[in-house]
Order: C-alpha cells, then sequence, then structure tokens
C-alpha cells in the first residue's frame, strides 16, 4: 500500500477535477475506493467523493455557525459548485487566510475518512491499484502542476491517532487536570514571567477527552497564547455548555508586559502548537475556535462533548476505523473505546462493560469468531451485544451465533448510526 501523505495527493488531485466525469472514471482512485459491487456505476468514484464530504456535514446540535459547518460548506462550495478559494472566502465571509486553513482542515478530515475506506478495500496480498505517486497535472500554460495536498503529514496524524486511541478507554477530572497543567507551566518558568488564573468550579467532573489527551490539548494551548502574548496573565476558565464543556484560554495584558512581538520562529512554533492541539480535539470529537479580544492577544475556546451515555468498544486493529467512526458520531454522546488485539477486547469488554461492541472478523492471531465465542462464555459479556463489521458477506452466519446486527464495510455514517441507535433504543 502507497504511504498516506501520497494517499492525501490523488484524494487533492480528483477532487481539483471533482466535475469533470471522464477524468474521474480513469482516476486511479476509481477502483481504489470503489467495491467491486460499486464499478458497475461509472461515476461511482465521484458519488463516493460526494458521500464521504457529506459525512461531515455536522449532526444537531451542532450549529450552523460552527467551524464544523464552515468546513464542510468550505467543500460543498469549492468542490460541489466549483467556487475558487477566493470566492468560496467571500462566500463564507472569511479572510483569505481563514479560506486557507478551512480548506487544510476539511481536506485532511475528508482524507482521513477516504484513507479507512482504502485500507478497507484494499485486498491483502494483492498489488496495490495505487502507482506510487500521482502524475502531476500540466496548466494552462502546459507546465506541469503538483495537486493541491491537506497540510497535514501522515506521520503526525497516525501518531495522533495512535495517542488518542491508547487512552481512549479514560475518562477525564477536568479541574484536576487544568490545575496540573497550570502548576507544570508555572514551576518551568522562562523568561516570559506568564502568570495564570484558573476558574474551574461547578465544570462537570468528567469529560469523554482522556488525560493525557486534554493535559497535552491545555499544553498546547497555553503554549500559544504565551508565545504570542508574552508576559501576559493568561486566564484558564472551565464552563458547563449545552452538550459538553468549553476551556477558554486568553491573556490580560499587565504593564509588565513585552512591547516587542515574538519573532516569526517563535510565531511558527506556536502556530504548530495551536494545529496539534486543534487536532486533537477533532479526535475527540469537540471544536477549538481562535479570536481575536478588542484588546490583548487572541481568545481560544477549545468545546468538548459532555461524559458519553453510552460506551462502544471497537475492535478493530485499523486505528483509521476508530477515527472514523468518532466523526462520524461526533457530538451524538458515545463514548469510544478500541481494542486492536483479542486480548485487549477481552480485557475492555470485561473492565468498561460496553453498551455494545463492534468487532471486525478479520484480525492478527485470533480473529472475531474466536473473541465472540470467549465473550459468550464469560459471565459479565454474556448478554452485550455485539455487532459484527466485516468486508466479507457473512451476515447469516453471524446472526446464527447470535450476533445482534451485521454492518457491512465500508461503513457508512448512516448504516453505523442507525445500528447503535436501534441497539440503544432496545438497552432503554
Amino acid at each position: 500500500m502507497i504511504d498516506k501523505d501520497t494517499f492525501a495527493r490523488y484524494v487533492a488531485q480528483a477532487l481539483n477535477r471533482f466535475q469533470d466525469r471522464a477524468y474521474l472514471r480513469t482516476h486511479p482512485l476509481s477502483r481504489a475506493l470503489v467495491s467491486p459491487a460499486e464499478r458497475a456505476n461509472p461515476d461511482a468514484l465521484q458519488d463516493v467523493l460526494a458521500d464521504a464530504i457529506q459525512g461531515l456535514r455536522p449532526a444537531p446540535p451542532i450549529p450552523t455557525a460552527s467551524p464544523a459547518w464552515r468546513r464542510y460548506r468550505h467543500l460543498v462550495l469549492r468542490y460541489g459548485e466549483g467556487l475558487s478559494l477566493e470566492e468560496t472566502a467571500r462566500e463564507l465571509m472569511v479572510s483569505l487566510r481563514q479560506a486557507h486553513r478551512d480548506h487544510a482542515e476539511a481536506l485532511a478530515l475528508l482524507t482521513s475518512g477516504l484513507w479507512g475506506r482504502y485500507v478497507q478495500l484494499a485486498s491483502p496480498g494483492s498489488p496495490d491499484q495505487l502507482p506510487p505517486s500521482p502524475e502531476a497535472e500540466p496548466s494552462a500554460t502546459g507546465a506541469p502542476q503538483p495537486p493541491e495536498a491537506p497540510l497535514s503529514t501522515g506521520a503526525l496524524d497516525a501518531e495522533l491517532i495512535r495517542v488518542v486511541s491508547a487512552s481512549a478507554e479514560a475518562l477525564t477530572p477536568v479541574a484536576e487536570v487544568i490545575s496540573g497543567v497550570v502548576a507544570t507551566l508555572s514551576s518551568l518558568g522562562g523568561d516570559t514571567a506568564t502568570r495564570f488564573t484558573v476558574r474551574a468550579s461547578g465544570v462537570p467532573a468528567l469529560v469523554t477527552a482522556a488525560p493525557l489527551v486534554l493535559r497535552q490539548i491545555l499544553l498546547n494551548v497555553l503554549g500559544y497564547i504565551a508565545a504570542v502574548c508574552r508576559g501576559s496573565i493568561i486566564d484558564v476558565e472551565a464552563a458547563e455548555q449545552t452538550g459538553g464543556l468549553e476551556l477558554r484560554v486568553y491573556a490580560e495584558p499587565t504593564d509588565e508586559s513585552p512591547t516587542s512581538a515574538a519573532s516569526g520562529s517563535s510565531l511558527g512554533e506556536a502556530e504548530a502548537l495551536l494545529d496539534v492541539a486543534h487536532r486533537l480535539v477533532s479526535l475527540q470529537g469537540g471544536e477549538l475556535r481562535v479570536g481575536p479580544l478588542s484588546e490583548g492577544g487572541p481568545r481560544v475556546v477549545v468545546a468538548l462533548p459532555r461524559q458519553a451515555t453510552a460506551t462502544v468498544l471497537v475492535v478493530d486493529d485499523n486505528p483509521d476505523m476508530v477515527c472514523l467512526f468518532r466523526r462520524y458520531l461526533r457530538a451524538r454522546g458515545y463514548r469510544l473505546l478500541q481494542a486492536a488485539t483479542a486480548e485487549q477486547a477481552i480485557r475492555l469488554a470485561d473492565e468498561a462493560n460496553p453498551d455494545a461492541i463492534i468487532l471486525d472478523v478479520l484480525l492478527p492471531t485470533r480473529d472475531g469468531w474466536e473473541i465472540l465465542q470467549e465473550l459468550r462464555s464469560r459471565e459479565r459479556t454474556r448478554k452485550t451485544p455485539v455487532v459484527l463489521c466485516s468486508i466479507l458477506p457473512e451476515q447469516s452466519l453471524a446472526r446464527s451465533l447470535g450476533v445482534v446486527d451485521f454492518l457491512p464495510k465500508p461503513v457508512t455514517a448512516k448504516a453505523l448510526i442507525e445500528v447503535l441507535e436501534r441497539l440503544c433504543k432496545r438497552a432503554s
């Protein structure tokens, strides 16, 4: 298989010619992203890309003014309606710089979902259907031009997904984590003389972001504010909101604040910190918003979902699947755990007592059927609903062995949500 960065360039290349059906019919992704059952449709790749864009459409109660809606609308305008980046910025009433950021973030999310589909459809042992790199397309002047690509790296995305997946089984005591981060930064000191104030009383005790992840988000956001507003007092507020928790971080200038701005290299490092924080927040199903204050420095708001009302254990050795499921279930009140092996699956099923288990069949060392057998043999997990998730046509066999439902791969957002809603309604 090709690496994720190369795959991202293929996706960007196809999206740049989204309205050109003849081009898409011969594009390498028409084999890599289209299942055998869909290949009778000559426009299947265009449909796959359109469905992936629609998969980013935020679900209620996310407000239409949120960044998630803006990123979704950005893709619709850019590729569905064929607007330029400048026209899209005007339509969405954002600056060109913000439009570039929205484009990169939206394209990264879209690519992550399509990558999961590509991995699912890839046949083990068969040659890859994608060449090692996409060919550059000629411009109007005849010179080859590289395709647009999201401002992300596959290595960074993979590492963040690994961290989130590894720590997803824990819940976070919010006030305790905030105090720990502030204590760490205060003890480190430095030449910025930054001071902190914390207001976190009365916030919900737990949120779905694991302690390690929330700590890294806060460290990066506070590091960003401290670099941009050196010597300021940084306020950290935590407040309960409808659907979850908001962390608000902003700077209050003091008479001791340096008058000189941070250097270009420092600002670049600060932007990189904020970018990582944004990715981590997105993987938690939340939103990170940056807005300027009338005085002082920027205000950063991190919105995280409240403690989940239902826990779903996903047994799959592909971390991109869990990332994809998190995006599908964003703001719908589910806590997702991942087990990559049979041993992890049995342990988490026993310890976390999930409301449902989504079980892949093709796993290393022990397959899904063996895991199902062990789950059914244990008193604590015997009655836990299990949904089989497979690219193989095994629906009848699965149901005969007591599986409550079946999800064919590639999994769509609609199918996943419908299955989980049926289970939750049945359990309530």
